[in-house]
């Protein structure tokens, strides 16, 4: 299956997602900060999709999409921001900046396996 990236400052929330990931047969490689996702991905070539959280110490979820965006190793890679802070004007700028999709928290375990299938499928097709 895919190899996901999650990235969120909170460990509750890193298993309580990675887990039905996991389950359903993908590769998941976690991470608790933006720095911390950036050298999880300079060091994992082939990360199929990035879902992060916006608000993070270190790096925020933004900082690390829009480094994404400059790299063209990492350039292409779908992007799930989940936020449980959000406003229009704040998803439209996340979506301006290179995030595939924002999700409110709490995330859902079937969105989230919705989203995969879907970046994946998107992944496949342009490689």
């Amino acid at each position: 299956m895919a190899k996901i990236l999650l990235v969120d400052n909170d460990s509750i929330v890193l298993k309580t997602l990675s887990h039905p990931m996991e389950k359903a047969g993908h590769c998941v490689l976690l991470a608790s900060n933006g720095r911390r996702a950036w050298e999880v991905l300079e060091d994992n070539p082939g990360i199929e999709a990035v879902i992060t959280d916006l608000s993070m110490p270190e790096m925020t979820g933004q900082e690390l999409v829009e480094k994404m965006r400059g790299e063209s190793h990492t350039a292409d890679i779908p992007v799930l921001m989940m936020s449980s802070v959000c406003s229009v004007s704040a998803v439209t700028e996340l979506l301006k900046t290179g995030s595939s999709l924002f999700l409110p928290k709490p995330v859902t375990t079937r969105d989230l396996l919705a989203y995969i299938g879907s970046a994946t499928r998107t992944q496949a097709k342009a490689s």
